[in-house]
């Protein structure tokens, strides 16, 4: 975990107007929190569609088989003392989310907007941060210390730059230690697994920029936690599958229709009346559509 994002969180939220408590800012909050579960991961469901009828097809007991296996205690038991499964599905959503969503936006949001951060936020890579920043935080951090006024937009942009910088580290490190592995491994030759890589990278990018929108719309950390966890045992839709099977005109059916019912569902479903009130939401300059 990362703490020094939420380091940075508590000095903001303990130096301004902000009235909402730090964990309400990073989406830990009761009210809203039914429809903040169940939407989000039915919107992604929605999605993968198409993927999840291609799963219930290659199951020798088809639909029936697919929902056995997913009710199945024995092997939700097999999957809780597996150490693999538990990073993946548990440890990775729910720690990701609260720094890469959680943490971030509420820094962000002041210095960017509201809109504007669920498109930068999983594109700060490669920018540097700005020779000052050490000297910069150095300041806030005596101001704190003296119990004196910050100024949020102030500081929410200077924390814009160190965010930049550590996107761009740990999203290199995580892609890097993938190429890494497969070089080793010796699966596939160097092309295909730097091109699995950029293809890994615009998906996990896609994905941030739906979190983003739906932790700003819900202001819960609930729903981008269950849509991770749901992704990260899905993996990428294989479309190449789907175009080599008998059935192939059903299954492209399935992925359109898929697609279109989230499309139609995006806004209905994360209708931040819903939700009530969403603390992030202050912390903006000026009420954008996300809030």
């Amino acid at each position: 975990m990362h703490w020094a994002d939420i380091t940075l969180l508590i000095i903001t939220t303990h130096n301004t107007q902000v009235e909402e408590s730090l964990w309400e800012l990073m989406g830990v909050r009761l009210k809203g929190f039914i429809p903040a579960s169940v939407l989000p991961l039915l919107l992604i469901t929605f999605f993968y569609l198409g993927p999840l009828v291609q799963s219930a097809l290659d199951n020798p007991d088809g639909f029936s088989g697919e929902l056995h296996s997913a009710l199945d205690v024995q092997s939700w038991r097999m999957c809780v003392q597996d150490a693999a499964w538990l990073r993946n599905q548990v440890v990775a959503p729910v720690t990701e989310e609260l720094v890469f969503r959680g943490a971030m936006l509420p820094m962000l949001v002041p210095c960017t907007g509201a809109t504007a951060v669920i498109f930068i936020a999983p594109l700060l890579f490669g920018v540097g941060m700005t020779g000052n920043f050490g000297a910069t935080m150095t300041s806030y951090s005596t101001k704190a210390r003296q119990n004196a006024p910050v100024d949020l937009q102030e500081f929410c942009c200077s924390c814009y730059n160190v965010c930049k910088l550590y996107f761009n580290f740990t999203v290199v490190l995580a892609h890097l230690h993938h190429i890494i592995e497969q070089l080793q491994l010796g699966k596939d030759n160097v092309r295909a697994i730097f091109l699995g890589a950029g293809i890994q990278f615009l998906y996990t990018t896609v994905f941030g920029v739906f979190a983003a929108f739906i932790f700003l719309r819900t202001g819960h950390i609930v729903g981008p936690v269950l849509c991770h966890s749901f992704c990260n045992s899905q993996g990428l839709p294989d479309i190449g599958s789907a175009l080599s099977r008998p059935q192939r005109s059903a299954v492209l059916i399935c992925y359109l229709t898929g697609v279109l019912l989230f499309l139609v569902m995006l806004f209905p479903f994360t209708d931040p009346f819903l939700y009530g009130a969403r603390p992030v939401c202050s912390l903006a300059a000026s009420q954008a559509l996300e809030c």
